[in-house]
């Protein structure tokens, strides 16, 4: 689930299960695909002070992998926001 846009973290008129949903902010169509689902949650967890993972599974929905993933790239890896894009497109692709 998307909950927030993946290109200026502004948050969605509704959150983004299935189809696409328009950002009235950045003005860009949201896809709900892998890659803009993983985008969106990163840079929500990049904008906020804590995270509580058990509460971002829940709330955003994520697969244990997904969460696990993001947790790597975050707390291990510690990647910025053009290097988790770069990693999550070489992994969507592989």
């Amino acid at each position: 689930m998307i909950c927030y846009c993946p290109y200026c973290t502004n948050d969605l008129p509704e959150p983004l299960r299935n189809g696409v949903i328009f950002c009235q902010k950045c003005s860009r169509i949201i896809t709900s695909d892998k890659e803009n689902e993983l985008i969106s949650a990163y840079k929500f967890i990049k904008k906020s002070n804590q995270v509580n993972w058990n509460q971002l599974k829940f709330y955003l929905k994520l697969e244990e992998d997904d969460l696990n993933f993001l947790k790597k790239c975050v707390e291990e890896e510690e990647l910025n926001p053009q290097e988790f894009e770069i990693k999550i497109k070489k992994m969507l692709c592989a």
